[in-house]
């Protein structure tokens, strides 16, 4: 299985659920106006990346791709460095937006 199979996500969503976990402190005293902006940023990532993944999903169908290929993707080190980088670009976005 790859590192975003369904247990793992499960996991991830219960250590964010953990009342007990440390939370990080980016911001001192939160200016909403900022908070609004790192919001609305990832809101247009969000349905950026729906309408895309619609697409993919749409031309797979429509080349005979099965939908378990997904879950059974292994990623080379060239996408996940890829992926790294694209994430860590959104992180930093985020945080800027909120300082």
């Amino acid at each position: 299985m790859n590192k975003f199979d369904a247990p793992e996500r499960e996991s991830v969503v219960l250590r964010m659920q953990d009342p007990k976990r440390v939370r990080p402190k980016f911001v001192r005293e939160p200016d909403m106006d900022k908070v609004i902006d790192a919001l609305l940023r990832l809101a247009m990532e969000i349905s950026v990346i729906r309408d895309r993944l619609d697409i993919h999903e749409a031309l797979a169908e429509l080349h005979g791709i099965p939908a378990d290929a997904i879950e059974s993707f292994e990623a080379t080190p060239q996408i996940e460095a890829r992926r790294r980088e694209r994430r860590d670009r959104l992180v930093r976005g985020v945080i800027a937006d909120l300082r």
